[in-house]
């Protein structure tokens, strides 16, 4: 007589290998985004905690996984017309686990294919991955930038203009940002070497709608090329930095080439205090910032208790 081929529904090896494919595929994305992790304004341990609930979801799917796969395995090889063993799961528990199973990937699924969704709509500006839609550039115009400067003449080893790094670095940014973004900058100078200068654009202090298209670029960039044509003098960053954080931007950039005529600690310190609204501070390090450890040490502080990331721009 032959033996029937029969089947065990719920944890055949056709389903259970459809759901180890999809468990598997969705441990693999997780493992590759959540190094990727953005800057959403959620703390480390936010991102920590996210993160654990995650893995402990794939971890607890995979070991009902593998908990019945023996079992389901010998079922299908053995194809014997002996009564099955009594499991004491009727047809419909059976559909209710199936159907749990597959909630539970389609759901982490759904959580993976968000975290993508975000990865690709974040731009990333100069290294700084954001999502941020209001900034205040703050724009070195001292006299460093400008080797000819009597002020600098023969202190920068490389001997190079830094003024192109600081407008190819804005350049680099704005080529980033998308349709929406707010912008205001900050120049900032000891011209006399005694009286602070600020520059504001717009002048009146406002923010600059960004358009995704070449005009707008064109008129940031014509600012700072006209910024560029006038740096001399000191770097009075505490200054520039206080008034960013009294225009109330959602994120600062600090773009600069030397350390502050102030001790740095004090700058760190005080910025800090003032930054009650936690507002993200990133520092873009250019020109000659190798020789230089005292600017790294101070973006590195301001950065990081600040919220912020550090990039350093191509030296020179």
């Amino acid at each position: 007589m032959k033996k029937s081929n029969r089947e065990i529904n719920i944890f055949s090896m056709s389903t259970l290998d459809l759901f180890a494919s999809a468990m598997g595929a969705f441990i693999l994305i997780t493992l590759v985004l959540f190094p990727y992790v953005l800057n959403t304004g959620k703390s480390e341990e936010r991102v920590a905690e996210i993160k654990a609930q995650f893995e402990k979801q794939v971890a607890e799917a995979k070991a009902q996984f593998e908990e019945r796969e023996p079992q389901a395995k010998a079922q299908r090889e053995e194809r014997v017309d002996a009564p099955l063993p009594d499991t004491g799961i009727s047809e419909e528990q059976v559909a209710e686990i199936k159907a749990q199973f597959e909630g539970q990937i389609e759901a982490l699924q759904d959580q993976a294919d968000a975290l993508q969704k975000q990865i690709d709509s974040t731009p990333i500006l100069l290294g700084i991955k954001t999502n941020a839609k209001k900034f205040v550039f703050v724009v070195d115009m001292s006299g460093s930038l400008n080797l000819t400067d009597p002020m600098y003449r023969g202190k920068y080893p490389d001997g190079r203009d830094h003024r192109q790094s600081m407008t190819t670095s804005v350049e680099t940014i704005l080529a980033n940002f998308k349709t929406g973004i707010e912008l205001a900058m900050i120049g900032f100078h000891v011209p006399d070497g005694y009286n602070v200068q600020l520059h504001y654009w717009p002048a009146d202090r406002t923010y600059f709608r960004m358009r995704k298209n070449r005009q707008s670029r064109d008129r940031v960039m014509s600012q700072i090329k006209k910024w560029m044509g006038l740096v001399y003098g000191g770097t009075p960053t505490l200054e520039a930095l206080r008034e960013a954080l009294a225009l109330n931007p959602e994120e600062i950039i600090l773009l600069t080439d030397g350390q502050p005529d102030d001790d740095w600690r004090s700058v760190v310190n005080t910025i800090t205090r003032l930054n009650t609204q936690k507002i993200p501070i990133h520092g873009i390090a250019v020109g000659d910032y190798l020789s230089h450890r005292d600017l790294i040490d101070f973006l590195v502080a301001l950065t990081k208790r600040n919220g912020g990331a550090l990039v350093a721009a191509k030296p020179g």
